[in-house]
């Protein structure tokens, strides 16, 4: 067996047993950028049933999209739930990034 297909196992394994742990914050980016509907469709499909099969035990998920690429696949589950971002103005970005840097400090510390 190569020696790539030995590390990408091993990646696998750390997955399931992370899921198992419920572990994971799984970050999907990008929803609107697969071109083909059907395959679009067929990506949301799979991750719901990721999100419904893993979320009980702690997992956390998030999904993202441009609407143009978000209408006609919209994913239900439950317990999922769906938020719309905005345009920041400049004054806003300044102030997100002040909290999100001191959030993150804060975590850090623990």
């Amino acid at each position: 067996m190569p020696k790539h297909a030995d590390s990408e196992l091993l990646w696998v394994r750390l997955l399931e047993q992370a899921l198992q742990r419920g572990a994971v914050l799984l970050l999907l980016d990008g929803l609107d950028e697969v071109r083909d509907p059907a395959l679009r469709n067929t990506v949301v499909e799979r991750v719901r049933d990721c999100f419904s099969a893993h979320r009980a035990v702690g997992n956390k998920f998030v999904l993202t999209s441009r609407i143009v690429g978000y209408r006609e696949v919209r994913p239900e589950a439950a317990g999922l739930a769906e938020c719309m971002l905005v345009d920041f103005e400049d004054e806003e970005i300044a102030a997100f990034v002040e909290k999100w840097t001191v959030a993150i400090e804060r975590a850090a510390r623990r």
